[in-house]
């Protein structure tokens, strides 16, 4: 009885439950898939990706002004399906491909300086493609 009285609170209240979504800035580029996507501090930062081309591009969104500004192209060929994260206030882009090549370069973003810095190349050739990554504490 107990289990039945819950569900039948839960089915007469939870139309009653609305999201409050507010509307933002689009983002300014093209659409792609499997681009990259990370976060430093507040700002959250798309790029790269496949939209009938390999795009080399990076876009940070600022939510407390709701903007977006175009930041340092990634310095290789342009990719998609890289592995990226976040440790130190960088954001590290590696491995992905274009069709034909897997890279295995390893990039840092930082954002104070907008430019990407060259980091060890990833060991094993071919690198992964249709990858993700992640961080714990200082390792990625």
């Amino acid at each position: 009885m107990k289990t039945q009285t819950l569900l039948l609170i839960l089915l007469f209240t939870t139309p009653l439950v609305k999201a409050n979504w507010t509307p933002k800035a689009d983002f300014p580029s093209s659409a792609r898939y499997s681009a990259i996507y990370f976060s430093i501090g507040n700002n959250g930062y798309i790029g790269m990706g496949y939209n009938s081309t390999y795009r080399n591009d990076l876009w940070e969104y600022v939510p407390s002004t709701d903007s977006w500004t175009q930041k340092a192209d990634y310095p290789t060929f342009g990719r998609n399906a890289a592995a990226c994260f976040t440790i130190n206030n960088l954001g590290y882009v590696a491995c992905g491909g274009n069709g034909v090549n897997s890279a295995q370069s390893l990039y840092a973003f930082s954002p104070l300086l907008n430019l990407w810095i060259s980091k060890a190349a990833y060991p094993v050739n071919p690198a992964p493609q249709d990858c993700f990554g992640f961080a714990i504490g200082d390792k990625g």
